[in-house]
Parts: structure tokens; C-alpha cells; sequence
């Protein structure tokens, strides 16, 4: 589970870090190798954010069930707690990205 919980932490991050290089040199990307620049922000920002938005799914069945078998929680309670949990994460991300992020992340 710490693994996860790492990844999903470091993944915003690195998209910001990427995100303002290519702001700095999107002149010339777009110059030099526009079709280069269009495919990379499609295909690598689209498959980090599929990629860390199923690995969120997959931490959150995990610990659903650490929270029915371990725990002896009810399983629906279990549930809903997972989608509260689900529900947040998609609200802080929607915030940052929307407020905080919003001039590091458009391009």
C-alpha cells in the first residue's frame, strides 16, 4: 500500500515539473517539432493521468478490503468510505487544478 500512496503522491508533482519545462521551451517545441510537442502532451499526460487514476481505483478496492476483512467493518460501510474517499480526492484535485495549478498545468 506505501508504494501506491507514494506514487499517487509523487505523480502531480512531476506533472507540474514537466509541465513548466515544456512551458519554457514550448516556443521552440512548437517551432521546431510541433507534431513532436502535440503527441507528447497527449499521449504522456493522458497515460499518467489514466495510469494514476486506476492505481487510485486499485488502493482504494485494496483497502476496502482490509477495511471488510481485517477490520471487520460492514461491507457497505467499508463502501462508502472508499467513495467518500474517492469523492474528496476528485474535489482537491478538481481545486488545485482549477485555482493553485491552473498556470502550471495549461498549455
Amino acid at each position: 500500500m506505501a508504494p501506491v500512496l507514494w506514487t499517487i503522491a509523487i505523480v502531480p508533482i512531476l506533472l507540474v515539473v514537466v509541465s513548466n519545462g515544456l512551458k519554457t521551451h514550448s516556443q521552440w517545441l512548437a517551432k521546431v517539432e510541433k507534431p513532436v510537442c502535440y503527441m507528447f502532451f497527449q499521449s504522456v499526460f493522458a497515460a499518467i493521468a489514466i495510469y494514476l487514476g486506476w492505481l487510485s481505483c486499485a488502493a482504494l478496492i485494496g483497502f476496502n478490503k482490509v477495511l471488510i476483512h481485517a477490520s471487520g467493518v460492514d461491507p457497505v460501510t467499508a463502501t462508502y468510505v472508499c467513495l467518500g474517499i474517492l469523492n474528496a480526492a476528485i474535489l482537491v484535485w478538481f481545486v488545485l487544478e482549477t485555482f493553485a495549478l491552473d498556470k502550471h498545468l495549461r498549455y
